[in-house]
This record gives C-alpha cells, structure tokens and sequence, in this order.
C-alpha cells in the first residue's frame, strides 16, 4: 500500500484557513494605497524626524517579519514537493517489486521443472555416464551433455539469486522512502505550525504600532494599478531570448489573492503564479517551487534584467524563499504572503534579492 501524503492536507487546510483568518485583522498590504515614493516633497519635509524614524523602523521590522513567513512557505513548498517525489518513488519501486516477485517465481517454477526432468531417474552418477562411452565421439557427445546440464542449472540459480538481490534491495529502498515520508510530514506540519506563529507575530506586531506608523506600513511600496501595460513603463528593456510578453500577460493577474499552493486564478503563492503565467504564454513547465526555478533558465545579472525575467529573495540561493517577475523599472510584479494579492513592488526595495534567471 503506498502511503500518500496527500492525507495530510486535511490538517494543512485548517491551518491555513486559520491563518488566513488571523491575517485577515491587519488591512491588505499596500493594495490600493498611494508609493510613499509619489509623496510631495513638502510634506516630506514637514514630517517630525522622531515620527519618521518610528514609521521607518516599523517598516523594516514588518519587512523582516514578512521575509520570514516568506522564508516558512518556501520550506513548506520544499516538503511538499519532496513528499510528491517519494510518493512517485514508492510506486515506481512498488511496481518493480511486483515484476521482480513475478520473474522469482517463475525461476524457481523453472528450477522444479529442469530438476524433475533431469533427475527423474535419480541423481545422475557423472562417473558412470562417461564410463559408459562406447567411443571417442560418444564420450565427447556425454561430456558436452553434462555441460549443458551444468549451464543451464547455473543460470537459472543465478537468475534465481539475482531477482532476490533485486528484491531485498527494493524492499529496502521502499522502507526508507515510508521513513522519509514520515519525517517530511512532520517538517510539513511544523511548517504550517510556524506560519500560524508568524501572521500572529505580524498581527501582535501591527496592532502596537501607532497610527502613523500603521500607515508608513500600509503605504510602504503600495503599487497597483489596472489597464497597465508593460511595454508602456518608462525604462522597459528588452534584449534577444528575452519574454516581454510574459510581463505583460502577469499584469491581468494584479489584485487577484495569495493562496499558498495556488497555482490558477482563483488564487496564486509566489512559484505558483510564476509558473502558471509561463506554461500559458510559452508552454513552459517550471517546478512549483521557487529554489528550483531559479536552476530552471538561464542565470541573468542585475544589469541585464529584461521584462519577464525571474527575480529570487532569500539571505542565500541556498534559502531563496520568494519568486517574482521582473516588469522593467525596478519593478516586478508577484504573489507576496497570506492576506495579501498579486502586486508590483520595487525591486530596490528589498534588501534580500540574490539573483534572477531567464526560463
């Protein structure tokens, strides 16, 4: 029986409802609220320096607190995709021990047969069968004939001693990917746990900020829009091999909300939207898993960033923890956390960028 882990998705689902609930208590980040960066410049200047300092500092703290839960999705992701991996695993060697079983017993079916054929007349004396040559020729013809005796008795015993090898080899694969399973199911869990800790954490964190520096929060990098074509965005570049029209397909998507494991429009996390957006406009399957999207394309420096390039955060390529899509401008659009939708941020914004790649 193979052991699906699919059965956990059950107590996956509550938590991430939960979740959702929780955040739901702290406004949308961002989504419909004016950049911080369209300010007047007057009324920058009017701004007390302490109450600058306090909304400054709350930013970079709701900033480290969404990393984080950035960080506890992608390691949920990460699990999830190696259970999906051993269970495709566990069929695989399930079927093969079924072959292997089935080609045992047939090998010792034949032994039976090639043993009471050879030997219905007892044990064969080698002896007397050559003793009893009438000549050369004859006695040659009983040497090849004990041979091919031999032969035959030697490869259905090695036949024989190979599919149980084979077996005893699979049987052990086949525990230690039930044993895997197990522990990846814990990680899973423990990860949906964290993610519960840390929107209470968030939510904890919003509520003792002041109302200026809830604004600072909810303002910090809010750009959204419709009717926005990418092709139109002051400082777009394109180069050959580059996909602008993947930038501009991921615009219809502004507004629509997170959900972790979403991978259509009803609702995206950050790989799933990234991957859905380029199997339809280039048929090109990516893994839902952003640590592995960004070995899936060509690597591309910072200077080089065209429209529908790929862009990783993480404190290493070892931890990317977050998948986007460069739009030109600094900006890429993407799927951020739980209790948010698909946005445009700045790119220069995030102090946790590590590289991007071109599919």
């Amino acid at each position: 029986m193979i052991l699906n882990f699919k059965k956990t998705i059950p107590v996956l689902t509550a938590f991430i409802l939960s979740a959702c609930l929780l955040f739901c208590a702290i406004p949308t980040f961002s989504y419909g609220l004016p950049n911080t960066e369209n300010k007047n410049s007057e009324e920058n200047d009017q701004i007390d320096p302490i109450e600058l300092n306090k909304a400054e500092n709350a930013v970079k703290e709701m900033r480290a607190i969404s990393q984080k839960l950035e960080l506890a999705y992608e390691d949920l992701n990460s699990a999830t995709l190696k259970l999906e991996e051993l269970n495709t695993k566990i069929e695989k060697l399930n079927a093969e021990i079924e072959e292997n079983q089935t080609s045992l017993e047939r090998a010792q079916i034949n032994l039976n047969n090639w043993i009471k054929i050879t030997y219905k007349d007892g044990p064969i004396r080698y002896l007397s069968v050559l003793m009893g040559s009438s000549n050369f020729e004859d006695f040659v013809s009983r040497i090849i004939y004990l041979d091919y005796i031999n032969s035959n008795e030697k490869d259905i015993l090695d036949n024989i001693n190979y599919y149980k090898n084979q077996l005893e080899e699979e049987q052990a694969q086949l525990q230690d990917s039930y044993d895997q399973i197990k522990r990846y199911e814990d990680i899973k869990n423990n990860n949906a746990s964290a993610i519960i800790d840390i929107l209470a954490e968030q939510l904890q964190y919003f509520n003792s900020l002041d109302p200026k520096a809830r604004q600072a929060v909810l303002s910090y990098d809010g750009i959204i829009g419709s009717g926005l074509n990418v092709l139109g965005i002051s400082g777009i570049t394109t180069s050959e091999g580059s996909h602008p029209e993947i930038a501009e397909f991921a615009l219809n998507f502004l507004g629509t909300p997170y959900l972790w494991g979403g991978e259509t429009p009803s609702g995206f996390d950050c790989s799933g939207f990234t991957m859905y957006v380029y199997q339809k406009v280039l048929g090109k399957s990516l893994t839902h898993f952003a640590r592995s999207q960004f070995s899936e394309g060509i690597a591309v420096s910072k200077s080089a960033l065209c429209a529908g390039d790929l862009v990783f955060f993480g404190s290493s390529i070892e931890t990317i923890h977050h998948v986007g899509i460069y739009i030109g401008a600094d900006k890429f659009i993407h799927a951020p956390q739980t209790g948010d939708v698909i946005r445009i941020s700045t790119l220069s914004s995030r102090a946790d960028y590590v590289g991007a790649c071109r599919p």
